[in-house]
């Protein structure tokens, strides 16, 4: 068992009494050519009539390429965020009905506000109605089509009241099954 695991399945084994259902377990053990292979274990107590613990029954299955997959997701996520929040462009996500779902740091910046404030929000509480109109009608285009669009919005910072002219490139995002999403 690696050392980083000790204390972890020592403080799971411990609480095992009390529970009346199978317990998962995830550790990393240690092989004979001294690496590691994650393993998830199934463990639950046996019992005499008495209630006394007198043996465990465990199922074992080595998760070590799912734990790679997970760690691989992890790092890919970390960096996709810091292409996200460190980029001076701004991205935006919205749903199909047009609300934030997620927005940049630069996004938050140039409007004055913060990702809490916006989530489930549209253009129209944001941005005065005529560009909010023309830019849901962009969408609506780019949606219909399925393909990338791009456009040029003037959009005033809330920060400090300047008008920007900005090319925005906007495309539809597609599920496992090639559906919009």
């Amino acid at each position: 068992i690696h050392a980083d695991d000790i204390v972890y399945l020592k403080s799971r084994l411990a609480n095992m009494p009390q529970r009346e259902f199978v317990d998962f377990l995830q550790f990393r053990h240690k092989k004979k050519d001294g690496t590691y292979l994650w393993l998830e274990v199934a463990a639950n107590y046996i019992y005499n009539e008495q209630g006394v613990i007198t043996g465990m029954i465990t199922n074992s299955r080595d998760i070590s390429s799912r734990k790679n997959a997970e760690d691989l997701l992890r790092e890919n996520q970390h960096l996709l965020q810091s292409i996200f929040d460190n980029t001076s462009s701004i991205i935006i996500i919205k749903d199909l009905e047009g609300r934030y779902l997620i927005v940049n740091k630069q996004f938050e910046k140039i409007h004055n506000t913060s990702i809490d404030k916006l989530i489930g929000k549209t253009l129209y509480d944001i941005l005065p109605v005529e560009l909010a109109d023309k830019i849901t009608a962009d969408e609506k285009k780019m949606f219909e089509s399925g393909k990338l669009i791009e456009t040029e919005d003037l959009v005033t910072h809330r920060a400090d009241g300047s008008l920007h002219t900005y090319l925005s490139v906007k495309f539809p995002i597609f599920d496992g099954k090639n559906n919009v999403s």
